[in-house]
């Protein structure tokens, strides 16, 4: 955001590029790469699915980071400004403007259901440390997270210490908050997942995994793996979230884009594999092998709670999750300040405390609708009975963000001339090549994305 220096003129205040990756990629990581990816893999159970995945990340999820990144390097000097897609120097009609509000709208709404997912976590964390999580039948695993999720009380408790958490860290400035307690925790973030990865491996070994029918045979292609390894990558790189807008415009105009952005795939690419040698083993010895919350908080302690120091593994599990919600909620807790602040003319430090106090009613609607406010419905033929929560995840996730992406690729790609790109970006083959995949292929993958999740799937699995 901006500052006030001593002549009363509007100063910027520069992210660190070391920060500016590992809020980044604090970003870029999330539950799905812990509790989606494996699940898909071992579906699939074909080599092409990780080639078609990182192919999506390449041409899908990277020129996608590059737009957002671009329109914050181009945009005004205020953060409002690159929520709105305004960017100097060009032409462009003025109802993209709106598009920010699309932006801020989604954020609020994945900040209101991810701080109780966060209490969740904490929930099960101590639970976990303290031995009560071990003997579980899947009864009675399946009748814990119900009672949790039924019982508003507990989970306000949980939901108003992490809101305070996040608003605290959001009331300072953004290196020596959101940046530097960012780094920390993705710091912890892999070494976590590493040690799980170990422990996963000298438990199971690679027995489940290879026992699966890997086939390099065409047969084992399908639309249907292609759009799971697209879609996956789309989500993967946490694009199309506003978050690279706020974090761009911090970086000081000098930042190399190119390999701040390798860095950051790089990282995510990293995380990916280490979850997914410390999950699949563990997802494939059960006898249910369905992904999710449901995986996470009835199949895991079931799996892991008789194991040597199972209580240690499950503690280290579920802050592995704690850590990851939180790792975007504290970039999207800054996105919502910064702009609180441009708008309202005050300081961060007495702004902060009302934007939580927002993100922490919008929870409270998502915690009673596991109780007082739940409703049933369906959507994409899945039945649908958390009321608010699902609403709030499907709108954000399944229908904002690919519109949004949708939106940044056509804007980038088309509103801003390949001269301009080059500038922010910086010349070579590399850039010349984003500049023509955000114009056409990137559109149109979203879009097939979209029209997947917001219609059903349009192939059957195979």
């Amino acid at each position: 955001m901006a500052d006030t220096d001593a002549s009363g003129e509007t100063a910027r205040i520069w992210l660190r590029p070391g920060f500016f990756v590992f809020a980044a990629t604090g970003v870029c990581l999330g539950l799905s790469d812990v509790w989606r990816f494996p699940q898909i893999m071992a579906e699939h159970a074909s080599p092409w699915f990780p080639l078609f995945y990182l192919a999506g990340l390449l041409l899908v999820g990277v020129p996608l980071l590059v737009a957002e990144l671009t329109l914050a390097r181009l945009g005004h000097s205020r953060p409002a400004g690159n929520y709105g897609f305004l960017v100097q120097g060009t032409v462009s009609s003025p109802l993209w403007q709106y598009a920010g509000i699309i932006v801020l709208i989604a954020v609020f709404m994945i900040l209101s259901y991810t701080t109780v997912v966060a209490g969740w976590m904490l929930a099960y964390t101590v639970r976990s440390l303290i031995g009560g999580l071990e003997e579980l039948s899947a009864g009675a695993a399946r009748l814990m997270f119900q009672s949790l999720i039924t019982d508003p009380e507990r989970l306000l408790g949980w939901h108003t210490l992490f809101v305070l958490g996040l608003g605290w860290v959001a009331a300072r400035d953004v290196n020596a908050g959101t940046g530097r307690v960012s780094r920390w925790l993705v710091i912890t973030v892999f070494v976590i997942a590493a040690a799980l990865a170990a422990l996963s491996l000298l438990r199971y070994g690679f027995a489940p995994v290879l026992g699966l029918e890997w086939s390099w045979h065409w047969s084992t292609l399908s639309g249907a793996m292609v759009l799971d390894a697209v879609t996956q990558a789309f989500f993967t790189l946490g694009v199309c979230m506003g978050a690279m807008l706020i974090l761009g415009h911090y970086l000081p105009d000098g930042a190399r884009t190119g390999p701040l952005v390798a860095r950051v795939v790089g990282l995510d690419i990293l995380f990916v594999c280490l979850a997914g040698l410390g999950v699949m083993p563990l997802l494939l010895s059960g006898e249910e092998r369905g992904g999710g919350i449901s995986f996470a908080m009835e199949t895991v302690p079931l799996a892991l709670a008789e194991t040597p120091f199972g209580s240690v593994y499950l503690g280290a599990f579920y802050v592995l999750l704690f850590l990851l919600v939180t790792t975007t909620a504290l970039v999207l807790m800054e996105l919502l300040v910064s702009w609180a602040s441009e708008k309202s003319g005050r300081n961060r430090a007495s702004v902060a405390p009302l934007v939580a106090g927002a993100v922490w009613f919008g929870g409270v609607l998502s915690l009673l609708s596991f109780g007082a406010l739940a409703f049933e419905f369906e959507f994409v033929g899945e039945e649908k009975s958390f009321g608010l929560f699902d609403v709030m995840d499907i709108l954000s996730s399944q229908i904002l963000l690919p519109i949004i992406g949708l939106l940044m690729a056509i804007f980038v790609g088309w509103n801003i001339d390949r001269k301009t790109f080059m500038e922010a970006v910086g010349e070579g083959r590399a850039a010349h090549w984003l500049h023509q995949l955000k114009r056409y292929l990137v559109p149109a993958a979203v879009g097939v994305i979209f029209i997947v999740l917001v219609f059903g799937r349009l192939l059957p699995r195979v």
